[in-house]
């Protein structure tokens, strides 16, 4: 992720996430919303959401998918690689 993103860009990602982990601290209920989001440029909202899923599940495997919103806006939905080994059929 670094290398893929030059200094400046780097250090805003941080500090969004250090932002969002901060959030219950402060009391702040919030699900759903990425702080300063308007700030952070869609490549970057998506990296964010990225990271944040590795912080929250402890591991790799889900990927990001793009949705559009009903008013064209667009987003991100993580979306976790499952595997059912029991051989049952969903």
């Amino acid at each position: 992720m670094r290398d893929g993103l030059d200094g400046e860009r780097f250090e805003l990602l941080l500090r969004t996430v250090r932002s969002t982990c901060a959030l219950p601290e402060e009391g702040d209920r919030t699900i759903l919303g990425v702080p300063g989001d308007r700030g952070l440029a869609p490549d970057l909202r998506r990296e964010y959401l990225s990271l944040m899923a590795v912080m929250i599940t402890g591991h790799l495997d889900h990927h990001l998918i793009e949705v559009v919103a009903p008013d064209g806006g667009k987003g991100w939905a993580v979306v976790e690689n499952t595997v059912d080994l029991t051989g049952r059929e969903p």
